[in-house]
């Protein structure tokens, strides 16, 4: 079975206009019976980060992250003392 869900149906910005979410499924704040996840898939954010700004040291216990990055770069440091420039159309997991 294909889904098709389009952007504007699962994003929204959040304040004070430095980030624009798009969840696939329910997740965080996000719910929606309908959206649940995919077999074992179940997450699949989109984030538009503006420049400068970005999400603060978070746990990922249990998780496969997949960060692809389109244009400019993301500074990605994480709990565990990691650092990593990531430019665009390069991905790190």
């Amino acid at each position: 079975m294909n889904i098709l869900r389009a952007a504007n149906d699962r994003c929204y910005v959040c304040p004070p206009q430095l980030l624009t979410i798009c969840h696939s499924f329910s997740f965080a704040d996000y719910y929606h019976p309908d959206f649940m996840g995919f077999s074992a898939l179940r997450v699949i954010n989109e984030d538009i980060i503006v420049p400068g700004q970005g999400f603060g040291t978070h746990p990922h216990k249990d998780m496969e992250i997949l960060t692809y990055v389109r244009s400019g770069t993301v500074a990605h440091r994480d709990s565990m003392g990691n650092q990593a420039q990531i430019h665009a159309g390069e991905y790190q997991i």
